[in-house]
C-alpha cells in the first residue's frame, strides 16, 4: 500500500498497473464464478429434482480454494415463494463485491476514471439479509439493461479494463497487448499474435480478434476478443507444455464449430456447461466449454497456439454465415461448407458483406426459367453435390474479390456465370432419377411375374402400388427440375413415357389378384417373363446410358445393343399377347378366368411397349 501511495503522489500511476490489471482480472474471473453459483443455486432450489452441476474445476480454475462452495448449489432450497436459503449466502455476495472493487482499482488509480463509481456504490452499500430474495439474487446476477446489476458491472468494468489495458500496455508483441509476462511467455504470445494475423483480414472491417496477454496465477494468460458480443471469448490459459481453453458463446453449434477445427490438434474437452442469462446477446442461455491440448514440446504449442490464433477469425459471424447457406442446402451440408472455408483459409465474411444469401438468390434468379417455390433449395434443383460444391465457389470468389478490390458487379457475374455451368450439368444428371424410376418398374414387374406363379396375393398388389406411388414421386421431382432448366425437356418424356410401364405393371399386378386358375396362370407365364425381361433390360441401358454420357465409347455400343434387344422383346411380348389371347379363347376357361388373363396380358404387353419407346427417346436424346 504504501508502493501504492508512493507512486500515485509521483503521478507515475502507470507503475501499478501489470500488478493491478494482474489482480483485476484474476478479481474478474472470481466474481463471475461467485455470481454464476449463485444463480445455479436459486436455480437448482426451484427445480430441486435435478442434478446439481460439478463444479470443482470451475472454481479451482478461477483460483478460489475454498471447497466448501463445492456443495452450495446442491445444498440450495426454497424458503417461500420467492425466498431462498443458500449456503454461504453472505460471504459469496461480500466476496463478489469485493472483487468488483478490485475489478475498479486499475481505472481508478491508472487512469482517473471513476464511471462506475456510483454504480459501485449502490452494491457496495446493498443490505444482505439471511436469507436470500428472488429480488436479490436478480439484483446481483441479472442481466437485463432496463435493471443494473452486479453481473452488468462486471461486464461493463471489465470492458473498460480491455480498452484501457490496450492503450496502456508495456508493450506490443505481434499485435498483441502484453504486460507484465516472463521471457519465456514472449514466443507463445508472438506465436499467437502470428497466427491471428495470418488470417485476420478476412474479417475486413468487422471488430474483433483484439488480443492481450499478461501473466497471473502462474500461468500466462491470453484473452481474445473474437466478437462483440459480451458471451463471446476465448481465454488460454498456459502452464509449462498445457494449454487450457475456455470459449462461450451463445450458440452452441460455433462451439462444436471450434471443436473441428482443432480436431487434428487432439484437444481434450470437458462437458458443455450452460448458463441462462435471460435477454443477453441473442438468447436466454450461453455455453462455455473448456479444451486442454498437451504439448508434446516446446515447438508442438507455439505451433499450436499459431493455429489456435489463425482459426479464430472463422468465429466471426459464422452463425450468421450457416443460417444463409442453410437457405439452398441441409443443416448438414452448410456445416460442411463452413468447415471447408476454414480449413482453405477462405472464409465467409466476405460472403455475408457482398450480399450473403441475396448474391446467390440473384444468379438463381438469372439462370433458373421458374422461381423457386417456397421451401424448395438450390440443392433441390441441382442436386446436393453441385449446390455445396457451387457455394464453396461462392464464399472463394466472393474472399478473392474482395480482397483483390474487385467490384460487386464484376463478383455477381462470376456467380451468374458458375451458376449457369453448374446448371447445365444438370441435363446428364437427371438420368440418376430415371435409373431409380427403371429399377422400381423393373421390381413391379418382378412382382407381377412371382404373383402369377402362385395363388392370388392382396399383399403383393398392395406393395406394388405402393412402389408405383414412389415412381410417380420421381416423375413429379423431375418435372420440377424440367420446369427451371432448359434443354431438360427430354428428360421428362422418357420419364413419363416409362411411368406409362409403372402404370400398366401395378394394373397387372391388381389384376393378377382377381380370379385366375392355375390354367390360365400358365398360360401368361411367357408374357410376364418377358415383361421382367423388358424391365431388366431397361435399367442396364440406363445405367450405360450414364456411363456412355460420361465418355465411355464402348458403353455407348452396349448401350444401344441394349435399345435394340428392348425392340426385340418388344415384338417378342406382341407375339406372346397374341398367342395367350388364342389360348385362352381355345381353352375350356371360366369366363371370369378369361376375362382376367385378357387384362392382365393387355397390361403386360403396354409395359413392353413403354419401355421400348422410353428407350428409343434416350437414344435419340443422346445421339
Amino acid at each position: 500500500m504504501e508502493k501504492q501511495a508512493a507512486a500515485v503522489a509521483l503521478g507515475e500511476t502507470g507503475l501499478l498497473a501489470p500488478q493491478l490489471f494482474r489482480d483485476a482480472l484474476a478479481a474478474n474471473d472470481r466474481a463471475k464464478f461467485y455470481l454464476s453459483l449463485l444463480q445455479l443455486a436459486r436455480m437448482h432450489a426451484d427445480a430441486p429434482e435435478t442434478p446439481a452441476p460439478a463444479l470443482a474445476a470451475d472454481r479451482e480454475r478461477a483460483g478460489i480454494a475454498d471447497a466448501e462452495l463445492d456443495r452450495v448449489v446442491e445444498d440450495a432450497r426454497a424458503a417461500t415463494a420467492d425466498t431462498y436459503r443458500i449456503p454461504s449466502w453472505r460471504k459469496l455476495v461480500r466476496a463478489a463485491v469485493d472483487d468488483v472493487r478490485t475489478m475498479i482499482a486499475p481505472l481508478r488509480t491508472v487512469a482517473d476514471d471513476h464511471r462506475f463509481d456510483a454504480r459501485f456504490g449502490s452494491f457496495e452499500a446493498m443490505r444482505v439479509s439471511d436469507v436470500a430474495s428472488a429480488e436479490d439474487i436478480e439484483r446481483l446476477t441479472g442481466a437485463d439493461r432496463a435493471h443494473d446489476s452486479l453481473h452488468l458491472l462486471v461486464v461493463d468494468v471489465h470492458k473498460a479494463l480491455d480498452e484501457i489495458a490496450a492503450q496502456r500496455a508495456v508493450e506490443t508483441i505481434a499485435g498483441a497487448s502484453v504486460w507484465g509476462i516472463e521471457p519465456g511467455d514472449r514466443p507463445l504470445v508472438e506465436a499467437f499474435g502470428q497466427g491471428v494475423a495470418r488470417t485476420a483480414s478476412l474479417k475486413l472491417e468487422h471488430p474483433g480478434l483484439a488480443t492481450t496477454a499478461t501473466r497471473y496465477g502462474g500461468a500466462l494468460v491470453i484473452e481474445n476478443d473474437v466478437g462483440a458480443t459480451d458471451a463471446h471469448v476465448i481465454v488460454i490459459r498456459v502452464t509449462d507444455a498445457r494449454a487450457s481453453i475456455t470459449a462461450t458463446d451463445v450458440h452452441v453449434q460455433r462451439l462444436a464449430f471450434l471443436e473441428r477445427l482443432l480436431a487434428p490438434f487432439g484437444v481434450a474437452w470437458d462437458n458443455l456447461q450452460s448458463e441462462k442469462r435471460p435477454k443477453l446477446n441473442e438468447g436466454d442461455t450461453f455455453f462455455r466449454r473448456t479444451g486442454s491440448f498437451e504439448a508434446a514440446s516446446r515447438d508442438a504449442l507455439i505451433e499450436f497456439l499459431r493455429e489456435l490464433g489463425a482459426q479464430l477469425v472463422f468465429l466471426i459471424d459464422w452463425n450468421r454465415a450457416r443460417k444463409q447457406l442453410q437457405s439452398f442446402v441441409s443443416k448438414r451440408a452448410a456445416l460442411d461448407v463452413l468447415d471447408w472455408a476454414a480449413s482453405e483459409r477462405v472464409g465467409h465474411r466476405a460472403f455475408l458483406e457482398e450480399g450473403g444469401a441475396e448474391l446467390v438468390f440473384r444468379a438463381m434468379a438469372s439462370v433458373l426459367q421458374a422461381p423457386v417455390r417456397y421451401g424448395e433449395r438450390l440443392e433441390d434443383v441441382v442436386g446436393a453435390a453441385a449446390a455445396s460444391g457451387f457455394l464453396r465457389f461462392v464464399l472463394r470468389e466472393s474472399t478473392e474479390s474482395r480482397l483483390a478490390g474487385r467490384s460487386r458487379a464484376l463478383l455477381r457475374e462470376a456467380v451468374r456465370a458458375e451458376l449457369a455451368v453448374q446448371v447445365a450439368s444438370v441435363g446428364e444428371r437427371l438420368l440418376e432419377p430415371v435409373q431409380r424410376h427403371a429399377e422400381i418398374v423393373r421390381d413391379l414387374a418382378v412382382a407381377v411375374r412371382d404373383a402369377l406363379a402362385r395363388a392370388p396375393n392382396a399383399e403383393l398388389a398392395a406393395n406394388a402400388k405402393r412402389r408405383e406411388h414412389e415412381a410417380d414421386e420421381i416423375l413429379v421431382e423431375t418435372r420440377a427440375v424440367v420446369l427451371r432448366i432448359a434443354g431438360t425437356e427430354a428428360f421428362q418424356r422418357i420419364l413419363e413415357t416409362a411411368d406409362d410401364a409403372a402404370d400398366a405393371l401395378e394394373e397387372a399386378s391388381f389384376r393378377s389378384t382377381l380370379p385366375l386358375d392355375a390354367r390360365t396362370r400358365k398360360l401368361l407365364a411367357p408374357l410376364a417373363d418377358l415383361a421382367t425381361r423388358s424391365a431388366e433390360t431397361w435399367v442396364n441401358a440406363v445405367a450405360l446410358a450414364r456411363r456412355a454420357s460420361a465418355g465411355a465409347r464402348a458403353d455407348t455400343r452396349r448401350f444401344l445393343e441394349a435399345v435394340d434387344a428392348l425392340t426385340q422383346i418388344e415384338r417378342a411380348a406382341d407375339t406372346a399377347e397374341r398367342d395367350a389371347a388364342r389360348a385362352l379363347v381355345g381353352e375350356p376357361i371360366d369366363a371370369r378366368a378369361l376375362l382376367a388373363g385378357h387384362l392382365v396380358a393387355s397390361e403386360l404387353e403396354k409395359a413392353t411397349d413403354a419401355l421400348a419407346l422410353a428407350a428409343l427417346l434416350l437414344r435419340d436424346h443422346l445421339a
